[in-house]
């Protein structure tokens, strides 16, 4: 999967992502295959030899603190995870076993970078050497912390489906459209219920230096979203996890170039005022929209923010009007978001669009979905 998501030119990330399930694979297969009992065989045939002690106290960093890679690779978790978990275990091991080693090491370097260590045949490297490539791989290893944080993000967002399947929205939306689902175009109904089965691009426009700039600050603050802009037909991915209680957490990936931006929410149906709403939950901001959610005449589904909840404090959302409509067209189905500023008086029309020269519309994303040719249709 890797060496073909190589050869396809995906984005880093989705490469790493690829990467990671491959040494997931392969820790488990070396655990499975006993390796790990024929070297502890052989380290007890070498008792209180300190170079065989460190390699068995290498061994169980390496493969004794990998307790969740089984559990990832099934989809149960996120595959960073089980890394930022083993990586926990490594750093607690070392600074309680590790300190003697640590200690061996940091001594030698210092004497080598001072005398240069002892005449080493030509050819190979001086202790001196050893000691700056040492360094510079300190530093280089500080980027395993980008793996760790999306790890502790991603720990509670869920089961991802079996692979060739997904989950479903399908039940969430007849919960708060009652028997108008019944209303919806049969490829739109599809949609929903069965995620995995299209193949998605989109096209990102924001159409004033306020939303980029809104765009940029997002990002980089929250660590998720985009500011990319006047992208047309990169490739995208809907993904859908499911937790215990039921809930969905939902993330929509545009593939930008050689980055993976990415909106990270969660999908949940609340009474709300006497009568099932979905709310949209960005639980790092605090944040739920509230959805009012109706059936186009074409069969389509449109989705509108109509509140906010900051805190659990419920708040307006002024002038800014967001929609998500879904519409089938003649050999697709096109996913619109739209983020719009509709003053309701004349004086905020006035203040919006004449003194701070904002246009109607700041920003656009148009997701096309078209059915994958390697997903079997579904039983009826």
């Amino acid at each position: 999967n890797y060496v073909r998501a190589f050869d396809e030119g995906r984005p880093a990330d989705f490469l790493e992502e690829r990467w990671l399930a491959a040494h997931l694979a392969d820790m488990v297969r070396v655990k499975e295959e006993g390796c790990m009992d024929r070297f502890a065989a052989e380290v007890a045939r070498n008792p209180g030899d300190p170079t065989w002690e460190d390699l068995a106290e290498h061994m169980a960093v390496t493969l004794g603190t990998r307790v969740q890679d089984r559990e990832a690779l099934a989809g149960r978790m996120a595959l960073e995870t089980a890394i930022a978990t083993s990586l926990g275990s490594v750093v607690r091991r070392q600074l309680q076993n590790g300190a003697r080693t640590v200690r061996t090491y940091v001594g030698a370097a210092i004497r080598a970078t001072l005398h240069g260590g002892p005449w080493v045949p030509p050819g190979l490297p001086s202790d001196r050497q050893l000691v700056c490539a040492l360094v510079s791989s300190t530093f280089r290893v500080a980027r395993i912390t980008h793996v760790w944080r999306l790890g502790i993000r991603r720990r509670a967002r869920g089961a991802e489906a079996a692979s060739g399947t997904s989950w479903s929205l399908a039940p969430s939306l007849a919960a708060v459209l009652g028997p108008a689902a019944l209303r919806l175009e049969p490829r739109v109904a599809d949609f929903f219920d069965r995620m995995h089965a299209w193949q998605l691009t989109a096209s990102v426009h924001l159409y004033h230096r306020v939303g980029r700039w809104a765009a940029v600050f997002g990002t980089l603050l929250v660590g998720q979203g985009m500011y990319e802009q006047d992208l047309d037909q990169v490739d995208a991915r809907f993904r859908l996890f499911r937790r215990d209680d039921g809930s969905l957490h939902f993330m929509r990936e545009f593939w930008c170039a050689d980055e993976i931006r990415v909106f990270d929410s969660d999908f949940v149906v609340r009474e709300v005022d006497g009568r099932p709403t979905i709310l949209e939950i960005f639980q790092d901001l605090g944040v739920a929209a509230r959805m009012r959610t109706d059936v186009l005449p074409d069969g389509g589904l449109l989705m509108t923010v109509v509140g906010l909840f900051v805190r659990g404090v419920p708040v307006g959302v002024g002038p800014a009007v967001v929609h998500f409509e879904t519409r089938p067209e003649a050999d697709r189905l096109v996913v619109r978001g739209t983020l719009d500023l509709a003053p309701r008086t004349a004086l905020a029309r006035w203040w919006w669009h004449r003194v701070l020269r904002l246009p109607e519309r700041i920003g656009e994303i148009r997701y096309f979905a078209v059915p994958r040719s390697d997903v079997p249709e579904p039983r009826s």
